[in-house]
């Protein structure tokens, strides 16, 4: 069975309904950080999948990052960001993983005042409540000069803000949500490459509102580079009806396609 399908959207595009490179939540208040702005459009994406195909090309930023603590952002006036500006790191911290069941910050009760479902708080081993840097430095496959490169973020609780190689990339505020960058422009095969996210816990995530229990704060999902084709299929899934086998409208994100261009798809009877 040979189906057709035709582009008519732009670089990216997705049949049926979604959106595609949004930029996530409203604005939020976090002092000389929100002259940032949004940053870069980031794309919904999975990170650390169940199962990942043989053919993806993936390098984990998983376990030991660099780590400081920054209640007066002061950091970000003396621009850690940058090459040559990052101090010594205070300690090492594992992604994924929230900061405080690391041993972050002191002893003390958890945040009731702020919490929408605890009456009552509770003695934490540590909180900390505020700024903090995580930096993390790794090398770019050679192999993959030439392809895009993406930056994927599993969540950051409450907000991150995010530089690649010292520019700035993007503002990321899903505690539960999945998002991927496109950094071809900011790295290069076969160089290092410098991530740095500063992270706050004390600022409302794009929900509004602080988490049910505990306002807990860091990368605390799995973080990765990915590189793809310039042209391809980032996700496709083939719908049917059992009743006539006929083919359903399918849902796929495109990218590299030119207006227009159609695209065939073979589907062997019985797959």
């Amino acid at each position: 069975m040979l189906n057709k399908m035709t582009v008519v959207g732009s670089a990216a595009m997705l049949l049926v309904v979604s959106l595609v490179g949004v930029t996530c939540g409203a604005e939020q208040t976090a002092g000389p950080l929100d002259a940032l702005g949004a940053g870069r459009a980031g794309t919904p994406a999975v990170v650390n999948p169940v199962i990942r195909s043989e053919l993806a090309n993936w390098l984990s930023l998983n376990g030991s990052w660099e780590f400081r603590v920054d209640p007066k952002l002061t950091g970000y006036k003396g621009r850690w960001f940058e090459a040559g500006q990052w101090p010594p790191a205070e300690r090492q911290i594992q992604v994924p993983g929230a900061w405080e069941a690391q041993g972050v910050g002191e002893p003390g009760r958890s945040n009731s005042g702020t919490a929408a479902f605890e009456s009552y708080g509770h003695m934490m081993f540590s909180t900390y409540s505020g700024p903090a840097w995580y930096r993390k430095t790794v090398e770019v496959p050679t192999r993959w000069s030439g392809r895009r490169i993406w930056l994927k973020i599993g969540a950051v609780n409450s907000i991150g803000w995010i530089w690649v190689n010292g520019t700035y990339l993007a503002r990321h505020y899903e505690y539960a949500g999945t998002y991927k960058y496109d950094i071809s422009d900011l790295v290069t095969a076969g160089q290092s490459a410098t991530v740095t996210v500063l992270v706050r816990n004390d600022v409302p995530s794009r929900q509004g509102e602080t988490n049910s229990l505990r306002t807990f704060g860091g990368l605390h999902r799995s973080v990765e580079l990915e590189a793809t084709p310039s042209v391809f299929v980032d996700y496709a899934k083939h719908r049917r009806k059992h009743a006539d086998l006929s083919v359903l409208p399918t849902p796929a994100f495109f990218y590299g396609l030119e207006p227009g261009a159609e695209i065939a798809v073979d589907i062997e009877p019985g797959k």
